[in-house]
């Protein structure tokens, strides 16, 4: 864990003054990348991706209310050099690999959520925004963070944060 801490960049809250939406975030799950041609293997099965999961505005409060976005930028090339250098007969593709980093980053982002002290604030998370319809790159862009649409040197992890919102009978 702490050779990954050496790569994390940077890292914070920022609140976020404007949203983006897809309307239809199915469909960039279903948009093919490398080794799955039809998509995120995800859809349709994991209950925090579409179709099952609510949209950001149907969950939470973000006309009255802060939202935030918790991010952590990591330095990917120096993680594939780190691993190379362990792993000398591993490709490129395995030493970035997010299995060998990507919890640990996530992890980082939990821990700055509980230090924000959320739940005192009625707040909750989502590690997946984009799932529920959040266009995060619009989002990250318009408030400088510069998610890169092809990674090279650096990969961020955006959480979105912000106050649940609740019908008249206390539910979500």
């Amino acid at each position: 864990m702490s050779e990954i801490k050496d790569l994390i960049e940077d890292y914070g809250i920022i609140e976020l003054k404007k949203l983006f939406f897809v309307e239809c975030p199915i469909k960039l799950c279903q948009l093919p990348y490398p080794g799955h041609k039809n998509g995120c293997p995800n859809v349709g099965k994991s209950k925090s991706c579409p179709p099952f999961v609510k949209r950001i505005e149907e969950k939470y409060n973000i006309i009255d209310k802060p939202c935030y976005f918790v991010y952590v930028k990591f330095n990917l090339k120096k993680q594939e050099e780190r691993m190379l250098k362990i792993h000398s007969e591993w490709t490129v593709k395995q030493a970035r690999c997010n299995l060998y980093w990507q919890k640990s980053v996530k992890k980082i982002i939990k821990n700055e959520i509980i230090h924000f002290d959320y739940k005192r604030y009625n707040m909750s998370f989502e590690m997946i925004p984009e799932a529920m319809g959040m266009h995060v790159f619009e989002t990250a862009h318009y408030h400088n963070i510069p998610l890169p649409r092809i990674i090279k040197n650096y990969v961020y992890k955006v959480a979105f944060m912000g106050e649940l919102k609740y019908n008249e009978k206390g539910e979500i």
